[in-house]
């Protein structure tokens, strides 16, 4: 599995620093809904999330997830359950 933290990138917008830390929570139970039960991926479900985060993560600092949401929304909309999950992992990861 790659690294994909650029610690560079990971700067949030001024006056977006105080919230990173509930960002940062709530995107760790979003990536732990993701994981799939029993063995099936909802993939609408993560074509959600995966929406949502491209377009939010960066002004909290997770420039990184923003990226990576990118690849894992294009997965699910091929229903690519091998990438979904390697990027789920990846991200999981990235989160803590």
């Amino acid at each position: 599995m790659r690294k994909i933290r650029n610690p560079q990138r990971e700067v949030a917008l001024p006056g977006f620093e105080v919230f990173h830390s509930d960002f940062l929570v709530s995107r760790i139970a979003e990536v732990k809904v993701l994981m799939p039960l029993n063995g099936q991926l909802d993939f609408v479900l993560i074509q959600k999330y995966a929406h949502q985060w491209k377009g939010y993560a960066g002004p909290y600092g997770l420039q990184e997830l923003g990226i990576q949401a990118v690849k894992l929304k294009e997965a699910a909309e091929r229903a690519d359950e091998l990438t979904c999950l390697v990027i789920l992992k990846e991200i999981e990861e990235y989160l803590g």
